[in-house]
């Protein structure tokens, strides 16, 4: 049975957002949350249904966790590191081609998720770390 998927994870420092599109056969396509964020669930369902990209979905709806700031310890408002700021990762995966974009460590960033993406399309690197992963691709930090 054929399948198309695609998947991303936001980390946060306490918690994690799993957000994954599966599509089999033709069929009507899912989202699965991991945990009872239902906003980002809804958010990335509704891209969907307004023919968005699996990919699209997935950002779109670890965009709405990080803007809402989930359970505290998702996004811009999340759990501080021991210096007293808060810094994110997010890693987005498309199950098709296996392409990955990750990023860590950001800081003064709010669309994690969308640096993570950027990183996957626009660069031949898989993971960036700290100021790597904001300097050359800042206009993630649009939303």
């Amino acid at each position: 049975m054929p399948s198309t998927m695609v998947s991303a994870h936001f980390l946060g420092l306490f918690g994690t957002i799993s957000l994954l599109y599966v599509r089999v056969d033709g069929r009507v396509p899912i989202v699965i949350n991991t945990w009872p964020f239902t906003n980002a669930t809804e958010r990335a369902w509704k891209t969907l249904m307004s023919n968005g990209s699996a990919l699209d979905s997935v950002e779109n709806g670890c965009n709405e966790c990080e803007m809402q700031q989930c359970d505290h310890t998702v996004g811009f408002g999340g759990s501080p590191n021991e210096d007293g700021e808060t810094t994110l990762d997010a890693m987005i995966m498309d199950g098709v081609t296996h392409d990955v974009g990750a990023v860590g460590c950001l800081k003064r960033i709010k669309a994690a998720i969308s640096v993570a993406r950027k990183v996957m399309e626009h660069t031949t690197h898989t993971f960036l770390v700290g100021d790597d992963g904001t300097c050359n691709l800042c206009g993630a930090n649009d939303n």
